[in-house]
């Protein structure tokens, strides 16, 4: 029941430039302060989001309310449906500014979600390594190079049954910005 593709090549480079200057110089990147064994700790990761008003995510003692979809979004949430089948709803936009912003394990698998519904994760910019493990322990199993305009789509129980992550990469001096697409209930 478990689900993930990867396609390295779902928006053209050009295009995938185009939207990581629009980005950085547009986005509301905010600090943010997880929950993490128990204490807010910032992160180096920087974060929005964006979606059908009234949407909101809570997440690790956050919670992100959506700025309505920017101008010239439309034909990419349609491409996202085509290629999913999914009508997203939501989108959490991270900015990695270089190699030593990562992200630890978990799952996408809060309450705010839809169960089981895919989430599409679009990267832009400097290519970044994603993991994943099933459960809740032991190495990755799967790593994965992330590029420039590329799409990972994970669907079906895979959050139930797996963690994921984005490791540091210290010799990395590039920003990363990554959009992940979700279905909200």
């Amino acid at each position: 029941g478990c689900r993930v593709t990867y396609e390295p090549g779902f928006l053209a480079d050009e295009e995938a430039s185009r939207w990581l200057a629009r980005l950085l110089a547009e986005a509301p990147f905010a600090a943010e302060a997880p929950v993490m064994f128990g204490k807010a700790i910032e992160v180096k990761r920087r974060s929005c989001a964006y979606g059908d008003p009234p949407a909101r995510y809570r997440y690790s003692g956050l919670e992100r309310v959506a700025a309505p979809w920017p101008e010239g979004f439309a034909p990419l949430l349609e491409r996202l449906r085509e290629r999913t089948g999914a009508r997203f709803t939501f989108a959490l936009c991270n900015l990695y500014p270089d190699g030593a912003a990562g992200l630890g394990w978990h799952a996408d698998d809060e309450a705010d979600l839809a169960r089981d519904a895919p989430i599409a994760s679009l990267s832009l910019g400097a290519a970044r390594d994603f993991a994943m493990r099933p459960g809740t322990s032991g190495p990755a199993r799967v790593t994965l190079r992330l590029a420039h305009g590329s799409l990972l789509v994970m669907a079906g129980a895979t959050q139930r049954r797996y963690q994921h992550r984005v490791p540091p990469r210290l010799r990395c001096a590039e920003p990363r910005v990554n959009l992940t697409f979700r279905v909200m209930r």
